[in-house]
């Protein structure tokens, strides 16, 4: 199957997303639990 540009780009987005989550994991920048709650009642309402 061939990939379109738009299908690249979004492989390119995707990549550099999970890049910065690497790299904010090893920095040991995590959410706190109070964020995490505040998120997921959010998401739930």
């Amino acid at each position: 199957m061939d990939q379109t540009a738009e299908d690249i780009d979004i492989d390119r987005w995707q990549i550099a997303r999970i890049k910065e989550a690497l790299r904010q994991a090893e920095a040991g920048e995590f959410a706190a639990d109070d964020e995490v709650a505040e998120a997921l009642a959010r998401w739930r309402s």
